[in-house]
């Protein structure tokens, strides 16, 4: 009887530790061709993320801007700028080892939404440039041109949005482009994936139609989506969960979830809390989880957050004592088995 008690104890407490299946996200892109769009709704629809148009070539702002990057924040929507660029203007000569617009361009970008990661960190997705021009003139009207100049162009601009944000953008780009005018290192950059096939259940992206891309993080896959009450709308998906989203955003800092005494540092005493109520049911302090048992998953997380100040503490532990207090784990484990 004892070892069908345990038995059923281990079954429900490894029931209850299972990841639960994730969908991906949902989310929109927006710019002045939306006018003024109600985060609100959006929010009560599902909408999971965005992203707002901010500035397009050299001095040319989305007067809608500002609007959906307060709106979506205040609805509690994750949103990200964005940038559509044209590098076939001004262009430079080939052989240039900056090319000046990229810079100008990512400068006035840069300036336009600086302001909304240093006052809300946390809050906002990473910038992406929107590539759909082609640079042509004269010296540059080779596929090849082509390519050698626009990737030059795309990491002259990254260069200024990292050395002002600390950050790399994210690519939009489909897949002509992506096969055709791309060198191959803009692979590192994270892929946000145009294919519109109209469901995200539809003929997802696959490394065979994204050029120089085994992967992609965001893909737009209707251009025609009803959501919230707004169409047309460009819907996009997320690969991933919300806290994988979450690493998306600048300034953005995981919380922590092993401070189980409530005195805000991440202690030996909040492992005293964890080893008294394991395995114990319900609302406990130590279901740093929530998942409504105290089992093995809250240990992780307050292992994984030891040390951590919620607030301003003292007496931060020395590491020495969660070797000690790893060891006196597993003779608790031993114990209860």
């Amino acid at each position: 009887m004892r070892c069908w008690a345990f038995f059923f104890v281990g079954l429900v407490s490894a029931t209850l530790m299972a990841p639960a299946a994730s969908a991906d996200l949902l989310g929109i892109d927006v710019s002045k061709w939306q006018a003024s769009v109600n985060w609100n709704a959006m929010a009560n629809a599902g909408v999971d993320f965005g992203f707002a148009r901010a500035t397009i070539g050299t001095n040319d702002n989305d007067e809608y801007f500002a609007q959906n990057m307060n709106g979506a924040r205040a609805a509690g929507i994750p949103i990200g700028p964005y940038h559509y660029a044209h590098p076939e203007s001004f262009m430079n000569p080939l052989s240039a080892p900056v090319k000046q617009d990229a810079v100008n361009e990512a400068n006035d970008f840069v300036d336009r939404i600086k302001p909304y990661y240093d006052n809300y960190p946390g809050s906002y997705l990473r910038p992406v440039l929107d590539v759909e021009e082609l640079p042509s003139n004269t010296e540059v009207n080779t596929t090849a041109e082509q390519r050698t100049y626009l990737s030059a162009w795309i990491k002259d601009f990254n260069n200024v949005v990292q050395d002002r944000l600390g950050v790399d953008v994210i690519l939009y780009s489909n897949g002509y482009y992506a096969s055709t005018f791309y060198t191959p290192d803009l692979a590192a950059f994270d892929l946000w994936f145009a294919k519109p096939t109209g469901s995200p259940n539809s003929s997802p992206p696959t490394s065979s139609n994204m050029g120089i891309w085994n992967d992609w993080v965001f893909w737009q896959y209707s251009w025609t989506g009803n959501v919230g009450g707004e169409n047309p709308l460009d819907l996009n998906t997320f690969r991933g969960t919300e806290a994988d989203l979450n690493a998306y955003l600048v300034g953005y800092e995981e919380p922590v979830t092993g401070d189980y005494n409530g005195d805000g540092v991440v202690n030996a005493a909040d492992y005293t809390v964890w080893r008294d109520t394991y395995l114990a049911f319900g609302a406990w302090p130590a279901d740093g989880n929530s998942n409504g048992v105290v089992d093995l998953g809250d240990y992780d997380l307050w292992a994984a957050d030891y040390g951590k100040q919620v607030a301003t503490a003292v007496g931060v532990p020395e590491p020495l004592s969660l070797m000690l207090l790893t060891v006196g784990l597993a003779t608790a484990a031993s114990h209860r088995r």
